[in-house]
């Protein structure tokens, strides 16, 4: 492997002579830098000392037509990191432009800034003062052609339209960096730029992509490195281009079908691809009990898709678009859900139990049409919650245990093709050797011991409301939802917020207690009274649900009780008639909730203990 690297300063990257230009190849991600990550750059270059190191640049031979082009790279690692400092020196260019048409600037002032124009300008397009108008920086599609709107002020011209992309906003974040506050003189621009110009970059040179994957996944890069998602793309990219004869930009496209698949809120999410891809191993791949890491997924992938393209000339990419629309309804991705509402409520369910180990089971499941599984798969989903539920109380067994489990599980499954009722059976209790989740799952007792003395709220939120709002749905009797009003139990606040409508209420309040409720809950010696909350405050006793409000808080249980909303003049207080609720005063003797006027440590106890019992036998794995 012919390696070479050089320290370069930023001048010597982007020189004012000199016809060296980057390319982002296609399997590279668009610029992706937050706001946090821009601001750190801007700062070290502002703050720290001069030849400052911010990283690597990893390039490979640009080709074209099958030949290396002179002196043009490709951008393996630090694109991220160039494309900034690119945007860097058009706000500095454009903020020297506002300086000079200041009628305050004087004529020296003037003249300097028009040379640091003219540097910038070849720069950023190396032939600019021959007229042409091709940048240093040449970008992926949509990113390239915001890019050269931008660039277009280079020539006097008002830039060209932007929209609303993601390029768009993060450089009109980064003028705002260089506005008026920042450099009020061309002579502090002018200092800025002198620093950027001396920042320190390796600059690492590898003849060829696959050497530079190598070189990749052993450094230690500031920026944004390439992923396994990354990496898989351009494994797609080469071996269909050279086993099927497929043009790049087809796969690309693919390839894209598949990560908007694999989406939240319409961008691309390399987190769910990537545990996607890793549960698509363990699920259909893989033929031993042990499930694939990130550092062995990329070598296994890509003799699987060079097997799949050169011995069965077959598209593996199509394959796993179809496995991810199964791990999308699995995740009830936007526009993903199964198409089975009873399913899709329990996969739902499952999500936010955070049953991420049971994921190859469940693709298993859904996947493969030879199971046969009819109606035993909604019963097979009802266990999983059960199980899922009493683990996140417990936390037994550990997570490393159940993904064991489950995948051994997956396999008998899979090898075996057991139907209906008997895949039930072999994952409740196993099957000859193979043992089943109630082998590792606690039984009633410690269930039941555990959430009378351990708190559940400070162990799991997610799992804590799960618990409350499926009790509330599923207890007998009357409770808040009726045909004139609807469950919202899983709606959010009007207006695009993210905060639920219902949220998690501790009856006895968490924080500083005022002096009310310290004299309730330990009125001979009030001085106790922490010791007690930190006790009691996260048992499920001490919880119920409301209407969201910051209003309830510290106050007192009987203003709790009462509480109002000041818009509507309804009860959302512990008054609310919620099935949960009416386990709140003492029944057995003679409490009712009108008349109820205290909330203690018992009180907790014996509503903990009513829960468990409610818990314990709602979530049987029976």
């Amino acid at each position: 492997m012919d390696i070479t690297s050089e320290t370069r300063t930023i001048d010597q990257l982007v020189p004012i002579s000199g016809s060296d230009s980057y390319f982002i190849p296609l399997y590279q991600r668009n610029y992706s830098w937050k706001t946090d990550q821009i601001d750190q750059l801007f700062a070290d270059i502002r703050y720290e000392d001069e030849n400052y190191y911010v990283g690597n640049l990893l390039v490979v031979p640009h080709e074209q037509q099958g030949k290396n082009v002179s002196d043009a790279y490709d951008v393996i690692d630090g694109q991220q990191r160039l494309t900034t400092v690119s945007l860097f020196l058009l706000a500095i260019w454009q903020r020297a432009e506002e300086i000079s048409n200041d009628e305050n600037t004087s004529k020296a002032d003037v003249k300097k800034t028009a040379t640091i124009q003219y540097d910038i300008e070849r720069r950023l397009i190396p032939n600019h003062s021959e007229g042409d108008s091709e940048p240093r920086l040449h970008l992926l599609e949509e990113d390239d052609t915001v890019y050269r709107s931008l660039l277009r002020v280079l020539n006097r011209n008002e830039p060209g339209r932007t929209g609303r992309t993601a390029f768009a906003k993060r450089y009109g974040y980064i003028r705002k960096l260089f506005g008026a506050d920042a450099f009020p003189t061309i002579g502090e621009l002018d200092k800025f730029y002198e620093k950027l110009l001396k920042v320190t970059i390796l600059r690492i040179h590898v003849p060829d992509v696959t050497d530079a994957f190598n070189v990749f996944s052993s450094m230690n890069s500031k920026g944004l490195p390439l992923t396994l998602v990354d990496l898989l793309k351009a494994e797609f990219i080469s071996d269909a281009g050279e086993y099927l004869d497929r043009r790049a930009e087809e796969t690309t496209n693919q390839w894209i079908a598949l990560s908007e698949t694999l989406s939240r809120d319409g961008e691309p999410d390399t987190t769910i691809t990537t545990q996607f891809l890793l549960n698509n191993w363990d699920a259909f791949e893989s033929e031993d009990n042990r499930s694939i890491t990130k550092s062995s997924a990329l070598k296994l992938y890509r003799s699987r898709i060079r097997q799949y393209y050169s011995e069965k000339r077959s598209d593996y990419l199509s394959v796993l678009q179809e496995r991810a629309g199964i791990y999308a309804q699995i995740l009830c991705l936007p526009d993903h859900e199964h198409h089975d509402q009873t399913i899709a409520k329990r996969l739902k369910a499952l999500v936010q139990l955070e049953s991420t180990q049971s994921y190859p089971l469940l693709m298993e499941l859904l996947g493969d049409p030879g199971l046969e599984l009819g109606d035993a798969l909604p019963q097979i989903l009802d266990y999983l919650i059960a199980f899922y539920v009493r683990r996140n109380i417990t936390l037994v067994p550990k997570s490393s245990n159940i993904r064991a489990r489950i995948i051994r599980l997956t396999r008998e499954l899979k090898q075996h093709k057991y139907t209906g009722i008997a895949a039930l059976n072999l994952i409740h209790n196993g099957e000859g050797d193979i043992q089943g989740l109630n082998a590792i799952s606690v039984d009633g007792n410690v269930l039941r011991t555990t959430l009378c003395t351990q708190g559940i709220y400070d162990k799991n939120k997610a799992t804590t409301r799960f618990v409350l709002i499926d009790l509330e749905r599923r207890l007998p009797g009357e409770g808040i939802v009726s045909k004139a009003r609807p469950d919202t139990f899983d709606d959010f606040v009007k207006g695009g917020s993210k905060q639920r409508r219902w949220s998690i209420e501790h009856i006895l309040p968490e924080g500083n207690l005022p002096d009310a409720w310290n004299n309730a809950i330990s009125p001979d010696n009030p001085d106790q009274a922490k010791e007690i909350q930190a006790e009691c405050v996260h048992l499920i006793g001490n919880l119920t649900l409301t209407p969201y409000n910051s209003e309830l808080g510290q106050r007192t249980f009987d203003e709790k009780k009462r509480y109002k909303d000041p818009t509507s003049s309804d009860i959302t207080g512990l008054a609310m008639p919620l099935k949960i609720n009416a386990s709140i005063p003492d029944t057995e003797n003679g409490e009712t909730l009108e008349s109820k006027t205290t909330w203690t440590a018992d009180d907790i106890k014996r509503r903990s203990a009513w829960f468990a019992d409610q818990i314990t036998k709602l979530y049987s794995l029976n």
